[in-house]
């Protein structure tokens, strides 16, 4: 990341969640990779990653970076198998399927909130405990 130019900020809290620890850190090493990806087509790349606490104990995991950002029509698709929005970047169309089934597995949900040219956050909430 460093080497491409690309500024990553860490925000945690302290909740603990139940769950696959290998599965939850390959969740997240994909989105890491993705901002990474779709972020190189802007001036200073910016990664933020974070954990917060929800309602109910529920704790969010999140991704956002300041890349080209997703048309709202567009946000469902994403987390469909094979769909790819860019044909211009690297990618097979199953990274989003695997964040969305790996959130379903473990009774949480996945998403994004994104606008066109101002970025996007793709999160993953889980119960907490």
């Amino acid at each position: 990341m460093e080497r491409k130019g690309v500024k990553l900020v860490l925000k945690a809290c302290c909740r603990r969640v139940h769950c696959d620890r290998t599965r939850i850190v390959q969740v997240l090493g994909h989105l890491i990779d993705n901002a990474i990806k779709f972020g190189l087509s802007v001036q200073k790349p910016v990664i933020e990653m974070g954990v917060q606490e929800k309602k109910g104990k529920a704790v969010e995991f999140w991704v956002r970076d300041n890349g080209p950002g997703i048309r709202k029509e567009y946000q469902d698709r994403i987390f469909e198998l094979f769909q790819r929005l860019n044909k211009d970047i690297r990618g097979r169309g199953i990274g989003l399927t695997m964040v969305k089934k790996v959130a379903e597995a473990h009774r949480g949900t996945a998403g994004v909130d994104s606008e066109k040219d101002k970025g996007s956050r793709f999160y993953l909430v889980l119960p907490g405990k």
